[in-house]
């Protein structure tokens, strides 16, 4: 099976959007996050979630990162490559090196028929993709 960097998107899809607040957790997604990490993929928190102060919330990325160290689910890197090259502490270029982006905005996502993101659907394309490499 081929090792996959997976970009996950954090509001929308590993909980429910309430930015800039965390909201309720998405079902099946730590559950699926977990497998895939111990399946060897590498987990991108890919999102617009920044070090900043945001109507009252300290720190918005902050509350992210501890959703996934909470759930000991490891990041591979965030917002960023692992071997991204920085300029004043910025990312020169800010394109996510992944095999695989999940974003609530990107087209074929699948949906549960109350709306939520589908993470068992995800899990098993992602799962047949590794496994074609």
């Amino acid at each position: 099976m081929k090792k996959l960097t997976i970009a996950v998107d954090f509001d929308g899809i590993c909980v429910h959007d309430e930015f800039p607040h965390v909201g309720a957790d998405m079902f099946g997604a730590e559950l699926a996050l977990k497998k895939l990490q111990s399946d060897g993929h590498h987990i991108i928190l890919w999102t617009c979630r920044e070090h900043f102060p945001y109507h009252g919330v300290d720190d918005v990325l902050q509350l992210a990162i501890d959703w996934f160290t909470k759930r000991d689910i490891s990041l591979y890197a965030i917002n960023g490559n692992p071997d991204m090259i920085l300029e004043h502490d910025y990312p020169i270029a800010r394109k996510c090196h992944a095999d695989v982006l999940i974003d609530d905005h990107a087209l074929f996502i699948p949906r549960l028929p109350n709306g939520d993101i589908d993470w068992h659907s995800i899990y098993k394309e992602i799962t047949r993709l590794a496994n074609e490499g």
